[in-house]
């Protein structure tokens, strides 16, 4: 499946090329496992293993399955977490201690237009500069998909 499917996944086009980016750095075999529920639509079985820190000095396993029906993730999401959990699995502890106990989260009933006509000048400013600098690092990731991911197989052997 290519990369462009994704487009037809989300909400934007922003929210598609920040996902084919961060899948095309996904291990070889996570990417694999996407690709596969890409096309069939079976929820994925991936099991992964932590460190042996994690379950006092023993291996534990986490599969796609478990953060799906125990977390309630996505599939997306369960194979991306799993990706992560290679990478850095003490920040995933920490993940996972978070949405056993969620907070609710505090929503904002008013448009950033509004919200920044009520901010200082020096604050307005600040979110001003980190708009802009989103903007640049999302032209980046556009620029990046269309040279190297656009027309590409999400996974390819």
């Amino acid at each position: 499946m290519k990369y462009e499917t994704l487009e037809n996944k989300f909400k934007t086009r922003e929210e598609a090329i920040r996902m084919a980016v961060r899948i095309s750095q996904c291990k070889p075999f996570i990417r694999q496992a996407i690709n596969e529920w890409l096309e069939t639509e079976v929820s994925p079985t991936l099991t992964v293993a932590a460190k042996p820190g994690w379950g006092n000095g023993k291996e534990w396993e986490f599969s796609a399955e478990d953060l799906m029906i125990g977390y309630g993730m996505h599939p997306l999401d369960a194979l991306l977490f799993l990706d992560w959990l290679i990478a850095d699995d003490e920040s995933c502890k920490n993940a996972l201690m978070y949405l056993d106990h969620p907070s609710t989260p505090h929503r904002l009933e008013m448009t950033q237009d509004e919200l920044l006509a009520k901010l200082k000048p020096e604050v307005r400013k600040l979110s001003e500069a980190l708009l802009k600098k989103r903007k640049q690092n999302y032209d980046r990731l556009e620029r990046y998909y269309n040279e190297k991911l656009k027309g590409k197989e999400i996974y390819h052997d």
